[in-house]
C-alpha cells in the first residue's frame, strides 16, 4: 500500500490523501508525483487529522506542497491540529500550508 491513501472525492479537480506512517515518509514524495500525475488536479488535499505535530510531519507536508506547485496544483490540508497550525507557523509556513477552506484564496 502507498503511503499515500486516495480518498474518493466529489470533485473530479480534487485529489485527496491520507496521512502517511512516519516509516513511509521517504517514498511520500514519489507517491504524491504518481498519484498527481494519474488525473488532472487543481487541488491535493492531505488529510492530516491525528498525524504528530513534529517536524517530520512539517517537512513531509512541505516537499508535497513543493511536488503539487511544480505539477501545477495546491496542497491544502484538512483536520490540522491546532498543534501542528501552531507548529507551521513557527515555521514560517503557515501562509504556505494553508487549510483546506483557505487555499487558492
Amino acid at each position: 500500500m502507498p503511503p499515500l491513501r486516495p480518498i474518493p472525492e466529489p470533485d473530479p479537480g480534487t485529489l485527496v490523501f491520507a496521512a502517511m506512517p512516519r516509516a513511509d515518509v521517504p517514498d511520500a514524495d514519489e507517491d504524491a508525483r504518481v498519484l498527481v500525475g494519474v488525473r488532472d488536479v487543481d487541488v491535493v488535499v492531505c488529510d492530516v487529522g491525528g498525524v504528530d505535530a513534529d517536524l517530520v510531519t512539517v517537512e513531509v507536508l512541505a516537499r508535497l506542497c513543493l511536488t503539487a506547485r511544480r505539477l501545477g496544483c495546491r496542497l491544502a490540508l484538512r483536520d490540522a491540529s491546532p498543534e501542528l497550525d501552531e507548529l507551521l507557523a513557527f515555521c514560517g509556513l503557515a501562509g504556505v500550508l494553508e487549510a483546506e477552506g483557505d487555499a487558492g484564496r
